[in-house]
Order: C-alpha cells, then structure tokens, then sequence
C-alpha cells in the first residue's frame, strides 16, 4: 500500500522478489503478511498493457510532494473500509486514543491544519459530520492526543493504520507503528491496538497515512530531497523506512 500510494495511487502495483520479468510476486500469505527480506521491487505494470521486446520494467512516475498526491473518493482500499465506523458514539474519546489517560489530553489533527489547501481541493470536507465545519478542526478530522503523543505523532514517529494483527484471516484493528525510535513511548506503545471508532471518516486516516509517506520517503530526514539512485537509475529514496512500516 505504502508503495501504490508513492506511485500516485498506483493500486495495480504489486511487489517482486527480483525486477526481471518472471520474478515470484509477494504474496500477503508469505510469512503471515510481514516482509523478511532487505530488498523487494514494486512494479506497475505498462499502462497501455503493451509487452516491450525486450521486457522492462515500466518507469512509473511517483508523487513529488505531498500536495500532488490526490485523494481517490468512494475508492479506499478494502482495509480502510473495514474500520469505518458504521454508528459512531457521539463525543466517545475524551481521553487519549493511544494511552487512555485523561490528563493532558488535546486535539489532534488527522489532515494537518497546514494542508487546508489540499483540503479544500479535495473537498474533504464531504467526511466532516457537520459538513459545515470550519474544515480542518471538523470532529471527524480529530483524534485526542496526550501533549507529548501529539507532538510525536505530528513529527511523523508513528502513525495509525489498520492491520490483521491476528492472522491474515482475523479481524482488521486499528494499530500504532512506530516508524522511528524515541526514548520511551515507542517502547510503550509499537503497534499498540487503538478503538476503531477513531476512524469515523477513515478518509482522514488513509490521507494521514499518504502524508507521513510523502514526508518521509520523498524527503529525506533533513527535509530535503535525496537524490540518492540505484544503478537501474531507480531511486533509494526510504528504502529503510519503508521496510520498517511495511515488516511491522
């Protein structure tokens, strides 16, 4: 997923052991759905299903920057869809969604204010309860955050998304990896289960989601972009980090 979305929605994409042309596909059945191994390849197949003679992996251009990335309505991969609350409570979490304490707790946004542009080009607003909310601050764009996890959260750390954590067959849970390490709360809470009633409007998760990828794989540590390629001429840009998130 975190490839298809890089790949500018590119959902048809699916990951290899090798780039050659008959190299065994990644099946989310091997090794329970976690990848093992330093190196796989994402290919997108020709979009115009031609086959080149002799066969190259297509070139598929990748998202730039965040505010490129376009979200695709009513088309959420199936694990989003599975953790959308059908019957929300209303005012449910007034303590923090990731250690229940009720101290110290604030609102956290799941589109960053600083994105109200990408906000309104796409109309996200349509997944507020109130769609007359002023946009970004709608109820269903927040989740509450302890200060400290907030503040992590917001520089990327970790992120929420949904998982089988049980099994390919048990049922999706909203989970918590932690994609860099800090000093106690990764230890803390690293894939910690979180109420699925977060995702409301799992649109605004999926969009969080797309955000922390664009900011971490495109851009490197620094903020600055990499330019950092393989001897294909493909770029290295997050190889580790997308290990990480994608093996968690």
């Amino acid at each position: 997923m975190a490839c298809q979305i890089v790949a500018g929605n590119a959902f048809n994409g699916y990951l290899t052991l090798g780039r050659e042309k008959d190299s065994p596909r990644v099946s989310n059945n091997d090794n329970n759905g976690t990848l093992n191994r330093r190196d796989y390849y994402f290919i997108v197949p020709h979009p115009t299903g031609e086959a080149l003679t002799p066969w190259t992996p297509y070139r598929y251009p990748t998202v730039p920057h965040f505010s490129c990335w376009r979200i695709l309505h009513q088309q959420l991969p199936s694990l989003w869809e599975d953790i959308r609350e059908s019957d929300p409570e209303e005012d449910r979490h007034i303590r923090c969604v990731l250690s229940d304490h009720a101290d110290g707790v604030e609102d956290c946004h799941l589109v960053p204010k600083k994105e109200i542009q990408w906000f309104r080009l796409n109309s996200m607003n349509q997944y507020n309860k109130n769609k007359m909310a002023s946009e970004t601050i709608g109820q269903y764009n927040i989740a509450r955050m302890r200060s400290d996890i907030h503040t992590i959260f917001d520089k990327g750390n970790f992120i929420l998304v949904p998982m089988c954590t049980g099994g390919l067959d048990s049922p999706v849970q909203l989970v918590s990896p932690f994609l860099n390490r800090t000093q106690n709360l990764c230890r803390q809470y690293h894939n910690c289960p979180i109420d699925n009633e977060v995702a409301r409007s799992p649109e605004f998760l999926f969009t969080r989601f797309a955000y922390a990828l664009e900011t971490e794989i495109i851009n490197g540590e620094d903020g600055t972009e990499s330019e950092t390629e393989d001897d294909y001429g493909y770029p290295e840009r997050g190889r580790e980090w997308t290990k990480n998130l994608l093996g968690a």
